[in-house]
C-alpha cells in the first residue's frame, strides 16, 4: 500500500470529517503518509491533513465539562490527537489516562481535562486545541466544526422532540430528522479554507446522525464542500447502530445525509465488500447491530430520476413552479435550493438547458462542479427526451414573481466571498435580491460588488485584479441601510 501510494505526483491535501472512534480510527491509518516539517528521504503523499470533529456529545467526562465549565466537549477531539500523534505510546497514553477514583476525578481522562484548562488559560477552545496539537507533535491539524457550544435535537418517527447526543442514541424509535441548537452555528473559519483548498474530502465512519450529519448542519459546511474542487467521499460503516440505524442499507446512510444538507454532496461512497468475521459479527449482534448492506442497485438509481417518475411527481399538477420542475428533473447535485435559485436566474427551462457552464456559474451557490452538472444533464439526448415528453404532457412551469421591497440596487450584482459575522451569506443575497439586485457565484467585470467576510479566497484577488469595488461586512450594511442581525 505504501509504494502504491508514494507517487510522484503532487501530494494531495486531506480534509476529513466526523467524530468518535470512526474518524480517530481513519486518522490513525493516514497519518503515516503525511509529509513532516522536516525534508525527508522519501516523499509522503498527503501534504496536509485536517480533521474536523463534531462537538455535539454530551455524555461521560465531556458532558460533565460541558455542564460544569460551559467548554466544548474534548472528548473526541482528543481522541484524534491520541490517533494523530508521533508517540502515542507515552503522550498519547497520557492524554487518555482515565482517573478510577477521586472525588471530581473520578472517570475523567487527562486529555480532557489538559483542553478544558488550556481553554481556560487561552480564552478560546480552538487555540487549546491548536497548543494541545503542538504538545503532542500531531501530523496534521484538528479543528471542532464550530467554536460555539451547540446541542442536538432530534425529532423522531412519532413526532416526539429528544434532546442531546446521550438521550438520542438511547431512543428506541427511529429517527426522523436532527438540528442543532442554536440553529444557526458559524463553522470555524480556518476549516472552510481547508475544505477549499482540499483535493479530498473524506466524511465518515462514525454514527450518521450524532457525527457525521452535524458537522454538515453547520452554517456554510454542506455549500462549500459542494462548492469545493475537492473529490467528496463518503466511507459507509459496517455495521448499523442500535438507536440510529437499526436495518439501514448504505443508500439509506447516503439518503439521511442528503435530506439534511443537499443532494449530490458525495462523489464517490467506499463500500465494505469483505466479510465481517463470524466472531466479530457476534459481538455486534449482542449489541443489537447488524452488517450494512451495500445496496448498490439503489445507491445507483439515487443518482438519476426516469421520466416516468418525474411525470408521477407532476401529474397532480401541470402548472408546478419553475423551481420545483428544476429540483423534480433529479439534476446531480441540484437540491430544493439551488433549484430556487436557478430559477430565479433564468426565466424558463428552454433558457436554463441553453446555459453555458460560465452563465450557470454566475448563479449564486453555484460552482463549477454544479455547473458542470447541471451542463452535462441537459447535454444527454435521454434528458432532452424527457423535457420534451413534459412539453407534450402540457407541463408549463410558472415563473414566480419576485416581490422587491425597492429597487435601489436594480440591475446591480453582488458577490459574495468568506464567512459572514452577522448574518449567513445566503441571509445576505436575500437581503440584496429584495431590493432588485443579482447575485452571482463569481467576480467579472459585471460585477458591482464583492461582499468579503474572513477568509474571502480567490474572489476577493478576483475584485482586486479587476478593480471591482470590494465592501466590508460593516460597510456592506451601512450600504444596505441594514442593522446587524440579533436571531
Amino acid at each position: 500500500m505504501k509504494n502504491k501510494l508514494q507517487s510522484r505526483g503532487r501530494p494531495v491535501r486531506i480534509v476529513a470529517l466526523g467524530g468518535g472512534t470512526g474518524l480517530s480510527t481513519v486518522l490513525r491509518g493516514l497519518k503515516e503518509y503525511v509529509a513532516g516539517p522536516k525534508k525527508e528521504r522519501v516523499r509522503l503523499p498527503i501534504a496536509d491533513l485536517a480533521a474536523v470533529v463534531t462537538v455535539t456529545d454530551d455524555g461521560g467526562s465531556s458532558g460533565r465539562l460541558r455542564r460544569e465549565y460551559q467548554v466544548l466537549p474534548p472528548g473526541d477531539i482528543r481522541n484524534c490527537m491520541v490517533a494523530l500523534s508521533n508517540d502515542e505510546h507515552l503522550l498519547g497514553e497520557l492524554f487518555q489516562y482515565r482517573f478510577p477514583a477521586g472525588r471530581g476525578l473520578e472517570g475523567h481522562s487527562f486529555g480532557n481535562l489538559f483542553l478544558t484548562a488550556l481553554t481556560d488559560v487561552t480564552g478560546d477552545f480552538p487555540e487549546a486545541v491548536r497548543v494541545s496539537a503542538q504538545v503532542l507533535a500531531i501530523r496534521g491539524r484538528i479543528f471542532p466544526s464550530t467554536a460555539q457550544n451547540v446541542t442536538l435535537e432530534a425529532e423522531l418517527e412519532d413526532g416526539k422532540i429528544v434532546a442531546g447526543e446521550t438521550n438520542i442514541s438511547k431512543s428506541p424509535k427511529r429517527i426522523r430528522r436532527v438540528r442543532l441548537v442554536p440553529r444557526r452555528v458559524r463553522p470555524v473559519p480556518e476549516v472552510l479554507a481547508a475544505i477549499r483548498d482540499a483535493d479530498l474530502i473524506l466524511v465518515g465512519p462514525g454514527s450518521l446522525y450524532t457525527s457525521i450529519i452535524p458537522n454538515l448542519l453547520v452554517d456554510d459546511m454542506a455549500e462549500a464542500i459542494q462548492r469545493a474542487r475537492a473529490t467528496c467521499v463518503y466511507i459507509a460503516n459496517l455495521m448499523t447502530q442500535p438507536g440510529e440505524t437499526e436495518h439501514y442499507s448504505v443508500a439509506d446512510h447516503v439518503r439521511a445525509v442528503y435530506e439534511h444538507t443537499r443532494p449530490g454532496l458525495f462523489d464517490f461512497v467506499v463500500i465494505n465488500r469483505t466479510r465481517v468475521t463470524p466472531r466479530l459479527l457476534r459481538r455486534y449482534e449482542a449489541q443489537g447491530a447488524e452488517s450494512v448492506q451495500p445496496s448498490f442497485a439503489e445507491l445507483e438509481r439515487m443518482g438519476e430520476k426516469s421520466a416516468q417518475n418525474l411525470l408521477e411527481q407532476i401529474a397532480a399538477s401541470k402548472k408546478h413552479s419553475l423551481a420545483r420542475l428544476i429540483y423534480a428533473l433529479g439534476i446531480r447535485m441540484v437540491g430544493e435550493r439551488t433549484g430556487q435559485l436557478l430559477a430565479e436566474h433564468f426565466s424558463s427551462l428552454d433558457e436554463l438547458s441553453e446555459a453555458k457552464e460560465e452563465q450557470l456559474f454566475e448563479v449564486t451557490e453555484v460552482g463549477p462542479k454544479v455547473a458542470a452538472a447541471i451542463a452535462e444533464f441537459f447535454s444527454e439526448s435521454a434528458n432532452r427526451k424527457i423535457i420534451k415528453k413534459l412539453d407534450k404532457a402540457g407541463v408549463r412551469p410558472t415563473v414566480e414573481k419576485r416581490i422587491f421591497k425597492s429597487q435601489k440596487f436594480a440591475g446591480k450584482s453582488f458577490v459574495f466571498t468568506g464567512a459572514l459575522a452577522n448574518r449567513s451569506r445566503e441571509e445576505a443575497g436575500q437581503l440584496v435580491m429584495q431590493h432588485g439586485a443579482k447575485v452571482s457565484g463569481s467576480v467579472s467585470k459585471k460585477t458591482d460588488y464583492v461582499v468579503v467576510g474572513t477568509d474571502p479566497g480567490s474572489k476577493y484577488d478576483k475584485a482586486k485584479e479587476l478593480a471591482v469595488p470590494v465592501l466590508t461586512e460593516p460597510e456592506f450594511e451601512k450600504l444596505l441601510g441594514v442593522t446587524k442581525n440579533r436571531s
